[in-house]
Protein backbone atom coordinates (compact mmCIF):
# COMPACT_ATOMS: atom_id res chain seq x y z
CA UNK A 1 0.00 0.00 0.00
CA UNK A 2 2.23 2.70 -1.28
CA UNK A 3 0.09 5.71 -0.36
CA UNK A 4 0.48 4.90 3.30
CA UNK A 5 4.02 3.61 3.95
CA UNK A 6 3.91 4.00 7.75
CA UNK A 7 0.44 2.49 7.85
CA UNK A 8 1.56 -0.36 5.62
CA UNK A 9 4.44 -1.15 7.96
CA UNK A 10 2.15 -1.02 11.01
CA UNK A 11 -0.37 -3.25 9.27
CA UNK A 12 2.32 -5.77 8.35
CA UNK A 13 3.21 -6.04 12.05
CA UNK A 14 -0.31 -6.12 13.50
CA UNK A 15 -2.48 -7.76 10.86
CA UNK A 16 -0.47 -8.78 7.79
CA UNK A 17 -2.35 -9.13 4.56
CA UNK A 18 -2.50 -8.02 0.99
CA UNK A 19 -2.58 -4.46 -0.25
CA UNK A 20 -6.34 -4.89 -0.65
CA UNK A 21 -6.65 -6.09 2.98
CA UNK A 22 -4.65 -3.05 4.11
CA UNK A 23 -7.29 -0.79 2.54
CA UNK A 24 -10.03 -2.54 4.52
CA UNK A 25 -7.90 -2.33 7.70
CA UNK A 26 -7.49 1.44 7.23
CA UNK A 27 -11.27 1.78 7.16
CA UNK A 28 -11.68 0.05 10.53
CA UNK A 29 -8.55 1.26 12.38
CA UNK A 30 -7.52 4.87 12.90
CA UNK A 31 -4.05 5.49 11.47
CA UNK A 32 -2.71 9.00 10.93
CA UNK A 33 0.35 10.74 9.53
CA UNK A 34 2.70 13.14 11.36
CA UNK A 35 0.24 15.99 10.98
CA UNK A 36 -2.61 14.01 12.53
CA UNK A 37 -4.43 13.50 9.23
CA UNK A 38 -6.12 10.15 8.98
CA UNK A 39 -5.07 7.73 6.25
CA UNK A 40 -8.15 6.80 4.28
CA UNK A 41 -7.89 4.40 1.34
CA UNK A 42 -8.99 5.47 -2.14
CA UNK A 43 -10.92 2.70 -3.87
CA UNK A 44 -11.06 2.33 -7.63
CA UNK A 45 -14.24 1.19 -9.34
CA UNK A 46 -12.94 -2.37 -9.56
CA UNK A 47 -12.74 -2.53 -5.75
CA UNK A 48 -8.94 -2.20 -5.64
CA UNK A 49 -6.92 0.32 -3.67
CA UNK A 50 -5.47 3.15 -5.75
CA UNK A 51 -1.68 3.50 -5.62
CA UNK A 52 -0.11 6.91 -6.08
CA UNK A 53 3.16 6.69 -8.05
CA UNK A 54 4.88 9.41 -5.98
CA UNK A 55 4.08 7.62 -2.74
CA UNK A 56 5.18 4.32 -4.26
CA UNK A 57 8.56 5.82 -5.12
CA UNK A 58 8.90 7.24 -1.57
CA UNK A 59 8.09 3.83 -0.16
CA UNK A 60 10.74 2.16 -2.32
CA UNK A 61 13.32 4.75 -1.19
CA UNK A 62 12.37 3.97 2.43
CA UNK A 63 12.84 0.26 1.77
CA UNK A 64 16.26 0.98 0.25
CA UNK A 65 17.22 2.89 3.42
CA UNK A 66 15.99 0.05 5.62
CA UNK A 67 18.01 -2.45 3.61
CA UNK A 68 21.19 -0.39 4.03
CA UNK A 69 20.63 -0.38 7.81
CA UNK A 70 19.24 -3.93 8.12
CA UNK A 71 22.00 -5.34 10.32
CA UNK A 72 21.89 -2.47 12.84
CA UNK A 73 18.08 -2.45 12.93
CA UNK A 74 17.86 -6.20 13.54
CA UNK A 75 20.34 -6.04 16.43
CA UNK A 76 18.61 -3.02 17.99
CA UNK A 77 15.20 -4.70 17.75
CA UNK A 78 16.60 -7.92 19.24
CA UNK A 79 18.16 -6.02 22.17
CA UNK A 80 14.90 -4.19 22.78
CA UNK A 81 12.88 -7.43 22.73
CA UNK A 82 15.41 -9.14 24.99
CA UNK A 83 15.20 -6.30 27.52
CA UNK A 84 11.44 -5.91 27.23
CA UNK A 85 10.62 -9.60 27.69
CA UNK A 86 13.69 -10.52 29.76
CA UNK A 87 14.60 -13.60 27.78
CA UNK A 88 17.89 -15.34 27.18
CA UNK A 89 18.49 -17.00 23.82
CA UNK A 90 18.60 -20.64 24.94
CA UNK A 91 17.33 -21.93 21.63
CA UNK A 92 17.53 -20.40 18.16
CA UNK A 93 15.34 -21.55 15.29
CA UNK A 94 16.36 -21.15 11.67
CA UNK A 95 14.01 -21.75 8.77
CA UNK A 96 14.51 -21.57 5.03
CA UNK A 97 12.02 -21.11 2.27
CA UNK A 98 12.06 -19.90 -1.30
CA UNK A 99 9.82 -17.62 -3.24
CA UNK A 100 9.63 -17.35 -7.00
CA UNK A 101 9.26 -14.52 -9.48
CA UNK A 102 6.74 -14.56 -12.28
CA UNK A 103 9.01 -12.12 -14.12
CA UNK A 104 12.78 -11.83 -14.29
CA UNK A 105 13.56 -10.75 -10.71
CA UNK A 106 16.85 -9.11 -9.67
CA UNK A 107 19.69 -10.43 -11.84
CA UNK A 108 22.08 -11.16 -8.96
CA UNK A 109 19.53 -13.11 -6.87
CA UNK A 110 16.87 -14.53 -9.18
CA UNK A 111 18.18 -17.95 -10.18
CA UNK A 112 16.79 -21.38 -10.93
CA UNK A 113 17.18 -23.80 -8.03
CA UNK A 114 15.29 -26.33 -5.93
CA UNK A 115 11.70 -25.11 -6.00
CA UNK A 116 9.70 -25.68 -2.81
CA UNK A 117 6.70 -24.26 -4.68
CA UNK A 118 6.78 -26.84 -7.45
CA UNK A 119 7.58 -24.14 -10.03
CA UNK A 120 11.04 -25.11 -11.31
CA UNK A 121 10.59 -23.02 -14.47
CA UNK A 122 10.48 -19.80 -12.43
CA UNK A 123 13.55 -18.05 -11.04
CA UNK A 124 13.54 -17.64 -7.27
CA UNK A 125 15.35 -16.43 -4.15
CA UNK A 126 16.06 -18.35 -0.96
CA UNK A 127 15.00 -16.66 2.29
CA UNK A 128 16.17 -17.61 5.78
CA UNK A 129 14.62 -16.40 9.04
CA UNK A 130 16.19 -16.69 12.51
CA UNK A 131 13.87 -16.75 15.52
CA UNK A 132 14.51 -16.53 19.26
CA UNK A 133 11.76 -17.04 21.84
CA UNK A 134 9.16 -16.91 19.06
CA UNK A 135 10.41 -13.58 17.67
CA UNK A 136 12.07 -13.16 14.28
CA UNK A 137 15.40 -11.43 14.89
CA UNK A 138 17.25 -11.72 11.58
CA UNK A 139 16.72 -12.64 7.97
CA UNK A 140 18.90 -13.43 5.00
CA UNK A 141 18.30 -13.59 1.26
CA UNK A 142 20.37 -15.69 -1.14
CA UNK A 143 20.35 -16.43 -4.83
CA UNK A 144 17.71 -18.96 -5.82
CA UNK A 145 20.28 -21.62 -6.68
CA UNK A 146 21.89 -21.58 -3.21
CA UNK A 147 21.91 -25.00 -1.54
CA UNK A 148 20.27 -25.06 1.90
CA UNK A 149 23.36 -26.60 3.51
CA UNK A 150 25.52 -23.68 2.30
CA UNK A 151 23.47 -21.15 4.30
CA UNK A 152 23.97 -22.60 7.78
CA UNK A 153 27.61 -21.63 8.35
CA UNK A 154 26.92 -18.08 7.15
CA UNK A 155 23.96 -17.71 9.51
CA UNK A 156 25.87 -19.13 12.49
CA UNK A 157 28.77 -16.73 11.80
CA UNK A 158 26.33 -13.82 11.52
CA UNK A 159 24.63 -14.71 14.81
CA UNK A 160 27.99 -15.01 16.55
CA UNK A 161 29.22 -11.69 15.21
CA UNK A 162 26.12 -9.48 15.50
CA UNK A 163 24.22 -11.04 18.38
CA UNK A 164 27.10 -12.60 20.37
CA UNK A 165 25.41 -16.03 20.51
Amino acid sequence: MAQFPAAANTNRLTRPGSEHALGAWLESDYVCDRRGSRYVPRWKRQGRVEIDLTQLQRWYRTLDHLLLNKDKIEVALYQRLRDLFDFQPDLVFYDLTSTYFTGHGPATLAKHGYSRDGKPHNVQVVVGVVMVAGWPIAHHVWAGNTRDSKTVAEVVADLSKRFAF
